[in-house]
């Protein structure tokens, strides 16, 4: 009398994209398996790709996973694409924004969280008075916008920095006009924002008059404030005596 074990076929579905592979834990044959065979499952995800779950008639999210054959089994193994954070900071505090376009992929919303191969379009936007600089970190160089391919968790900072102004002092008359920073400002160009305060001294036997162009006043020392290319003479005249 010759008895055998009876045999079930195990099933193996794959959702997303990756493989799964097969190993006997516990006296199993080729495809299909002898009744009471445990069989390890390992699901392994192709490039960006991850398991997430099985399914089916094993419902487990661990990987490897167990299944004994004791009738026939399907069993479905869940891939989804994996998901890698964009991080972005900005260098120059309140000197811009950075808005976010998603050309391809999926949009999380509001998570900064995307989805493996997702193009995503990067524009640096600068406030009033400020200007976009350059990109650092996982995205470099000074073209705005810029696109960006998430393949894993990305770093990016945009640079913005304040406009810059030259102040042109001109002369009319003898005498010089000296400059003092009376809030944030640079040596020869100013940032934009920048107040400057001009004291008019005038050479021997020469007096100060005005002030003309860009700041119109006869109060000396005067202030400017640098929010474009600004150009100021200092009138000097002729001191007089009776």
């Amino acid at each position: 009398a010759v008895f055998v074990k009876k045999q079930y076929p195990l099933t193996v579905e794959v959702e997303g994209e990756g493989t799964v592979a097969e190993k006997v834990i516990k006296a199993g044959a080729a495809t299909d398996y002898n009744s009471g065979t445990v069989v390890e499952l390992t699901a392994t995800g192709k490039t960006g790709w991850e398991v997430k779950e099985w399914t089916g008639e094993l419902e487990s999210t661990e990987n490897p996973a167990e299944i004994t054959i004791d009738a026939s089994k399907t069993v479905k193994a869940v891939f989804v694409k994996k998901q890698f954070a964009v991080n972005i900071t900005i260098e120059g505090e309140g000197g811009g924004t950075v808005d976010r376009e998603v050309l391809s992929g999926l949009d999380d919303g509001a998570d900064s969280v995307y989805e493996y191969g997702t193009e995503l379009k990067l524009t640096a936007k600068p406030s009033a008075e400020w200007e976009f600089s350059s990109w650092k970190e996982d995205l470099e160089g000074t073209e705005n916008p810029q696109t960006i391919t998430i393949d894993t968790i990305k770093a990016v900072t945009a640079v913005f920095v304040k406009k810059q102004y030259p102040l042109t002092i001109e002369v009319e008359g003898e005498g010089s006009v000296a400059e003092k920073v009376i809030k944030a400002g640079a040596a020869t160009d100013y940032n934009s924002g920048t107040v400057v305060e001009l004291t008019a001294t005038g050479k021997t036997g020469w007096e100060f008059k005005e002030w003309t162009g860009d700041l119109e006043s006869t109060e000396n020392p005067a202030e400017i404030t640098i929010d474009a290319s600004k150009t100021v003479k200092a009138v000097f005249v002729k001191k007089q005596f009776a």
